[in-house]
């Protein structure tokens, strides 16, 4: 009996291992919200705040909880249902702000839940249908 629980241990921990990790399962990606041309052309910068509940690694009752700008927020609740987020703990709410910069466009997209916040800039083209 005792030969056969270092191959036990052995097993267990080769298995965990193994296991992907939950960056892994993740997906966020910026989600790009139409802006009227009277606020393109303006100079207005402003936050749109969306929340939600983590269910199974998913995004779940996506809501927007402050739009000053008054865009259509459609669009972005769909894309951030569609974004999988398996290193935030199931039951966990999010606040997810995006940040609007006058002459710049979309500037970044911070993610907040229980102690943690995620900064990430937006890269490349941050206003397609400006052009």
């Amino acid at each position: 009996m005792l030969a056969r629980i270092p191959v036990l241990v052995v097993a267990c921990v080769v298995v965990s291992c193994a296991a992907p990790h939950p960056l892994d399962r993740s997906l966020i990606e910026f989600c790009h919200m139409p802006v009227r041309e009277m606020l393109r052309r303006g100079n207005a910068t402003f936050q749109v705040e969306f929340m939600f509940t983590v269910t199974a690694g998913r995004p779940a009752g996506v809501r927007t909880v402050q739009n000053p700008a008054s865009l259509d927020t459609a669009e972005g609740e769909a894309c951030l249902a569609r974004w999988h987020v398996g290193f935030i703990p199931n039951r966990t709410q999010v606040n997810v702000t995006f940040q609007w910069r006058h002459a710049v466009g979309w500037e970044s997209l911070e993610m907040a839940w229980l102690d943690h916040r995620l900064l990430l800039p937006v890269t490349g083209e941050r206003c397609p249908y400006c052009g």
